[in-house]
């Protein structure tokens, strides 16, 4: 279930990428992360992995399994990002130099892992 997760999220990354607001509209209005319900053209990493969550198991898109935690921590970590405090992971999709591209393969890495893992 984790792999499928975090490839549902790198889809969502795919369909539309943005950085600095969790979610946008087609307007261009910002969504939170948490309203998983509402229409967007682009989302953050983290708002993919809520949205996938949900999609996928009808989870509590507040919530993220811990098996999904430890396989984007092993990715995030071999890119440099330590997660040892809150927003680690958005200070990472908000760097200047962050590209969609980098975003969704890093999201494929870790679901490729975590199929590994089984």
């Amino acid at each position: 279930m984790t792999a499928k997760v975090l490839r549902r999220a790198a889809e969502l990354v795919e369909l539309g990428w943005c950085q600095h607001v969790p979610a946008l509209n087609e307007h261009g209005d910002v969504v939170p992360f948490y309203a998983v319900d509402t229409p967007v053209v682009s989302v953050c990493f983290t708002t993919a992995v809520c949205r996938a969550e949900y999609e996928v198991t009808g989870g509590n898109p507040w919530y993220t399994p811990a098996a999904i935690l430890v396989a984007l921590q092993d990715e995030l970590l071999a890119v440099g990002v330590v997660m040892d405090r809150p927003g680690s992971e958005v200070r990472w999709n908000n760097a200047p130099e962050r590209t969609l591209e980098e975003v969704a393969a890093l999201l494929r890495r870790a679901a490729a892992r975590a199929e590994h893992r089984g």
